[in-house]
């Protein structure tokens, strides 16, 4: 664990709305960073028309890199059943 979030588990007492408030908004950030960077290079990237359905390759490459990442994703929301998308 980051020790600055250990830090303020171990120090700083606050309410359980509050805490349940900013797990939900750790979660949509971390959930949306990990979706702009899954895109930028394929499916959202410059040029591509997002009328139209993307080309198969596109969805290759951005299922590639949500298979790479997909690790991080374990090891941030591992036993936090808080972080974990319900």
């Amino acid at each position: 664990m980051n020790t600055k979030c250990h830090f303020i588990d171990k120090n700083l007492h606050y309410d359980c709305e509050f805490r349940a408030q900013f797990y939900q908004g750790v979660k949509h950030f971390f959930v949306l960073s990990l979706l702009k960077y899954a895109t930028k290079d394929s499916t959202l990237a410059e040029g591509v028309d997002t009328s139209q359905a993307p080309d198969k390759d596109l969805l290759e490459k951005e299922k590639a890199t949500l298979k790479k990442l997909l690790p991080l994703v374990e090891k941030f929301v591992h036993e936090k059943s808080v972080l974990q998308v319900s």
